[in-house]
């Protein structure tokens, strides 16, 4: 007679030790689950609201300035070293030591201590005051800016070379962590240039409707830097393609003051005139996580720590405040169990953060009544001016007025330094038109004359320049330049000089040409032109052309 037996080994459920836990054998068919995605919602939304609860990011003040903090730089190889600048002239290196115990006993034992140096090592006899210096991460040299770029040796007491484009001030320096021979820097001008230690000249130069305050270069991606800008946005760009921007980092409400990315390249530190910090990621176009308290003040300069784990930030009341970079992570040694029911939670959440509960509270942050009012009233500016876009759109002619990227409304435009010449300036950007593009479209596209399958078109006089499509060279608006329109996906204007609109390697294609007066107007009498400055003689050649009607070599 045969009997059917369980039969199982004891290792399979026994314990080594009585400290193990005991082993509990699970069947995952789904079929007697059926529950399962119920579950897992109701997991992830604990674990967000558990997030929430123990989001506690203030780790401790450090004190010793007597005047607000304005500048900070951090070691490249001590994790805990930090040197700070105040605005009475003293210097703080604040030494954050490790800790492997509660919050607490971290908070006890931060401190700073201002070193007092018994020898001076070099001197460097600057004029006027560089308001900016950043060392090479390699070689011993530094640059300083003010109404140029000055590049020192260590041991050199003058400038070994001077990088210059503009007289403006220029307030910020930046060397880029991998492409070491490659600085970046912003001036009052509201420009971005970019050098090359290599050239003796700049590389690029790129003008934005507002100021910027300060750029930083990613750790990790050599081209791509950000710029923090008057507008309350961000602003990364590729530098090999700076006509439009790669992201823009938005939910400020006054003017973004520094920045810094994390040592991973995935996370972006701000800091605002709006005495908030913020955290994003560099891929997405809003914050993670703000921080703020009631006693800090403006915030002028943010730093990330080396290990990604820690934000740093200076502020106008004197204080230099440490923060951590995930508000909820938990401080300290954490054991495997520990570690991978965390990162179980943190999987829950990313698969279920776009439900509405869980995308709700996972969002939800408690900002301070000034900042929620200005958000407010920012709302309703940047919704009615929507609105009057979208009404003036609706009641004038197809593509008369233009939708324009969200990514490229901040550039002027972008210029280069010809290889002809050292001094000559041209502009190289398919968008260099951008603040005078809808005006230009909408108040003078109606009042174009045909003229055979030409067409007459007035420029806006505010544009200050622009250059021949082909050879570079400069143009001014006026009868010595042509302009062809495209109308897909969005108007492009590319202007091409006489000579090369003649050539015939270049041959002439449809377009409008431009003039410096409405059309009605452009065949005044001679008198009246002289009298506002004209060329008679170009009045006369375009009346000339203007019968001869299809011939556009005359000119």
């Amino acid at each position: 007679m045969k009997v059917k037996v369980l039969s199982r080994a004891a290792s399979e459920y026994t314990r080594e030790t009585p400290q193990d836990i005991h082993k509990i054998k699970r069947n995952y068919d789904p079929k007697l689950h059926p529950l399962e995605k119920a579950r897992e919602y109701t997991r992830a939304l604990n674990a967000v609201k558990l997030e929430r609860m123990f989001a506690k990011p203030f780790v401790g003040a450090l004190s010793g300035h007597s005047d607000g903090v304005y500048c900070m730089a951090k070691h490249p190889k001590k994790l805990t070293t930090i040197m700070t600048g105040s605005g009475d002239g003293g210097y703080g290196i604040c030494q954050i030591e490790k800790q492997y115990g509660r919050l607490s006993d971290i908070k006890a034992l931060l401190k700073v201590s201002v070193v007092v140096r018994q020898r001076v090592i070099y001197t460097f006899l600057v004029e006027p005051i560089k308001p900016a210096i950043d060392h090479h991460r390699n070689d011993p040299i530094f640059a300083t800016s003010g109404s140029q770029v000055d590049i020192w040796d260590e041991n050199r007491s003058d400038p070994i070379k001077t990088l210059s484009w503009g007289a403006d001030t220029i307030n910020t320096v930046r060397f880029n962590q991998i492409e070491t021979n490659v600085l970046g820097s912003c001036g009052t001008d509201r420009t971005i240039i970019l050098y090359d230690l290599r050239m003796n000249s700049p590389l690029t130069k790129l003008v934005l409707q507002m100021r910027t305050n300060a750029i930083a270069w990613n750790p990790m991606e050599a081209f791509n830097f950000t710029a923090a800008n008057e507008d309350h946005n961000c602003y990364t760009f590729d530098m090999r393609k700076m006509d439009c921007a790669l992201n823009v980092l938005k939910d400020h409400v006054s003017a973004v003051l520094d920045l810094d990315y994390s040592p991973t390249g995935e996370e972006i530190v701000t800091g605002a005139y709006d005495r908030s910090l913020r955290i994003y990621s560099s891929r997405q176009g809003h914050s993670r996580d703000i921080y703020h308290t009631k006693r800090m003040q403006r915030i002028f300069c943010v730093k990330f720590s080396m290990d990604s784990k820690y934000v740093l930030s200076g502020s106008d009341d004197g204080s230099i405040r440490l923060w951590k970079a995930k508000a909820s992570e938990k401080l300290g040694p954490k054991d495997y169990r520990e570690r991978a029911h965390l990162e179980y939670q943190e999987k829950l959440i990313e698969r279920y953060k776009y439900l509405p509960e869980i995308k709700r509270i996972a969002k939800h942050r408690n900002v301070p009544k000034a900042i929620k009012n200005a958000q407010n009233t920012k709302r309703i500016m940047l919704q009615s001016q929507r609105q009057k876009e979208e009404n003036l759109r609706r009641h004038s002619k197809k593509g008369t007025v233009p939708y324009q990227a969200e990514r490229k409304k901040p550039i002027v435009e972008r210029q280069v330094l010809s290889t002809k010449s050292k001094t000559k300036l041209t502009t190289n950007s398919s968008n260099s038109y951008t603040n005078n593009l809808a005006s230009l479209g909408r108040f003078y596209v109606n009042t174009m004359k045909t003229i055979g399958k030409k067409q007459v078109l007035r420029i806006d006089p505010s544009i200050k320049r622009t250059m021949c499509k082909r050879c570079e060279s400069i143009l001014l608006p006026g009868v010595t330049s042509r302009v062809r329109i495209k109308s897909r996906p969005e108007p492009c204007y590319q202007v091409l000089c006489i000579e090369c609109n003649t050539s015939k390697n270049y041959p002439t294609r449809k377009g409008y040409q431009l003039f410096s007066e409405k059309p009605e107007n452009i065949f005044r009498s001679n008198e009246s032109s002289a009298e506002n400055g004209e060329d008679i003689s170009i009045i006369k050649q375009t009346k000339k052309k203007y019968n001869k009607n299809n011939n556009n070599k005359e000119i």
